[in-house]
């Protein structure tokens, strides 16, 4: 990918870690088009970028120091495990070097997951098995919102939908 010369507004990176369904490129164009619409502030100047780092396209290390932030899509693939593909554990590695340059990030399901594992927490399995369901957040009073490319001021709750088997526990400098 080659990456267009930054202009005044801010400038995202998704890292795409999902193949599109038939059904993602009919209905939407791809997967990138669904986060895109999903977190384009509207602003004239934002600009954002994908990368397929399922395919091994990953965002050069000169060009690290354009982003504002950075997202993590989903993924049907584990991030855990000494088996994760070539791709997993080299995404975790440009997630230790966005995070070292203090480089905002959210992780989206497996990109929650690749964030973790890459800052030194744990990832795997979780003992219960698979969470299918809805399930009501409440967000801690003194939450800082990190990402201000989103529109929108945090809500106090929110429902989400949740389809996982595996957990994450973070290192304690992350937790409050």
């Amino acid at each position: 990918m080659t990456v267009a010369a930054a202009g005044a507004g801010r400038r995202y990176a998704l890292l795409l870690a999902v193949n599109d369904s038939d059904y993602a490129r009919k209905a939407h164009g791809g997967y990138r088009n669904v986060f895109f619409r999903a977190l384009r502030s509207g602003e004239p100047d934002e600009a954002w970028d994908c990368y397929r780092v399922i395919d091994g396209e990953f965002p050069a290390a000169e060009d690290l120091g354009l982003y504002d932030g950075f997202v993590v899509s989903g993924s049907p693939h584990d991030a855990h495990g000494d088996g994760a593909p070539c791709w997993v554990r080299r995404l975790c590695l440009l997630l230790r070097t966005v995070h070292a340059m203090g480089k905002r990030v959210l992780g989206v399901c497996f990109g929650h997951q690749a964030l973790c594992r890459a800052l030194g927490g744990r990832i795997g399995r979780s003992p219960s098995g698979w969470d299918v369901g809805v399930k009501e957040v409440t967000f801690v009073d003194d939450l800082e919102w990190p990402f201000e490319f989103l529109p929108v001021e945090p809500p106090r709750s929110a429902s989400i939908i949740e389809v996982h088997q595996d957990e994450v526990s973070f290192p304690y400098i992350f937790v409050n």
